[in-house]
């Protein structure tokens, strides 16, 4: 029996489209909810991951200014392939001044060809390459000093930038040749490399960006107010690699949407702060304890709470354990997230691999 494929009728696609709006307001929270927990099983193409970006946006409450008290939503999925938001939700974002932003690994910020999440329909034009070249020849015309001006610190780390980028081009393409006349040790050797040069890389990234905000001499909050008005200057340049490289500090002052897979999920988040003297440095905390505003512990407490007699377990929990960090900058600020996992059930094997030690190899 031959099968063919029919699009569905109008009236038919209206149906659908209609009672996925309404299964939709089960995802429906506002801005200043307090913490819970919605669990979903509904099947796929029943429009859960649309509705949570619908509904998120919708409640966007245009009376909390951003950077106090905003809330921002971050959805994470096991599959990069799986990150793929709908046009209508990335124009709607837009009319609500939200940023669509990628939380991405040291591998994806260095891959040259990755066009980041949110803007595939940009094509070529965002791919990695394209954008670091951009911010290079950008810093160059910005930063232009005459033979009277001292030493520029941002100037020498884009030099730098440059420099890593063209030997990391290089490694890529060496690596695609290799590959294809079929040298297997070769490819090897490049690979090595190519990964050193994948932290190197992303070190040049990053210092180019502190150094391009020490240089402006003031902080964040109106770093991001100047951006909005001068579309090709410092603050512009400065605020779209923070967005990039930062996108959780960027979060801190403006609403966002901010995509990961789940293995970033049990890593770490980098944010910048600035010291007494005005400079910016930039420091790792675990994005559950980000996320929750929890305080990082020097000891994990768990094995000893676990001994405890069951009545007293859940306190201890509360008190040793999620312990609340009134320092964290996003208590300071008082920001709110929604956090979204996609595909639970694949998460929890990932994140069983990150807490899993091998003690014997495949060779004993």
């Amino acid at each position: 029996m031959a099968l063919s494929a029919h699009p569905l009728p109008d009236s038919l696609q209206q149906a659908v489209n209609q009672a996925r709006q309404k299964a939709g307001e089960f995802y429906q929270f506002t801005e200043d909810e307090t913490p819970l927990l919605i669990q979903s099983q509904d099947g796929t193409a029943s429009g859960k991951t649309f509705s949570v970006f619908y509904q998120y946006l919708r409640a966007v409450n245009p009376a909390v200014l951003p950077g106090q008290g905003h809330r921002n939503l971050v959805f994470i999925t096991p599959l990069k392939s799986q990150i793929d938001l709908p046009a209508e939700i990335i124009e709607l974002a837009e009319r609500k001044q939200v940023k669509v932003l990628p939380f991405l690994s040291i591998g994806d910020l260095a891959d040259l060809a990755f066009i980041p999440w949110g803007q595939e329909q940009q094509g070529e034009e965002a791919t990695n390459k394209n954008r670091y070249q951009r911010w290079i020849k950008q810093a160059t015309g910005l930063l232009k000093r005459s033979l009277h001006d001292g030493p520029n610190a941002a100037i020498v780390a884009f030099n730098r930038l440059e420099e890593e980028l063209f030997t990391h081009a290089r490694l890529e393409r060496r690596l695609s040749e290799e590959a294809d006349a079929g040298f297997i040790d070769e490819q090897q050797w490049l690979q090595d490399q190519l990964d050193k040069s994948n932290f190197n890389l992303v070190r040049r990234l990053q210092e180019a960006c502190v150094e391009l905000l020490n240089g402006l001499n003031t902080d964040i909050e109106t770093l991001m107010i100047a951006a909005e008005h001068d579309l090709q200057g410092k603050p512009q340049l400065a605020v779209s690699m923070l967005q990039h490289l930062f996108p959780f500090q960027a979060a801190l002052y403006q609403r966002c949407i901010l995509l990961a897979t789940t293995k970033k999920f049990d890593g770490s988040v980098t944010l910048l702060r600035q010291s007494k003297e005005g400079h910016f440095v930039h420091y790792t905390r675990p994005l559950d304890c980000l996320l929750g505003q929890k305080k990082v512990l020097p000891d994990n407490p768990l094995g000893e709470l676990a001994q405890l007699p069951e009545g007293e377990r859940i306190d201890a929990l509360k008190t040793q354990y999620f312990v609340h960090d009134a320092d964290s900058p996003v208590a300071l600020r008082d920001i709110r997230f929604t956090l979204v996992l996609d595909e639970e059930h694949d998460a929890y094997a990932i994140f069983q691999q990150n807490v899993t030690k091998i003690l014997l190899s495949d060779d004993v």
